[in-house]
């Protein structure tokens, strides 16, 4: 499974996605897991908040290529994120999330089975 996409245009989503919040003056994330799907010329998150039952995200940028990638933590990947350049080719395959541009490639531990959230049993496979 394979997508390109614009790197910048993959971090905004991928911050959308996390829905962050302020508590106690304290910025944290609603979301920390997501999968990406890819069809149709754009790629999509889908996720759960924090509770798991009062909303689901839905998000989307333009993207080449058809895939479904789990991303097991939004933070980590943005951290990568900033360190490639523009065109971005994802792919997917035996729980590895490769992210290569003309600058630099990077693999990180991606699952289907990782958690949507810590406190949840939910997984990413069954947001589907």
């Amino acid at each position: 499974m394979q997508t390109i996409v614009d790197t910048q245009s993959l971090m905004w989503l991928l911050k959308c996605t996390q829905r962050k919040q302020t508590i106690s003056g304290k910025s944290i994330p609603q979301v920390s897991a997501c999968m990406l799907t890819c069809a149709g010329g754009r790629m999509f998150t889908c996720s759960l908040t924090k509770d798991g039952v009062s909303s689901v995200g839905i998000f989307s940028i333009p993207a080449a290529g058809d895939a479904r990638i789990p991303v097991s933590d939004i933070e980590t990947m943005l951290g990568v994120l900033k360190y490639h350049g523009n065109a971005l080719t994802l792919s997917y395959g035996n729980d590895k999330l490769k992210l290569k541009s003309s600058s630099k490639q990077t693999t990180l531990t991606a699952s289907e089975n990782a958690l949507a959230f810590p406190h949840s049993p939910t997984t990413l496979k069954k947001l589907k």
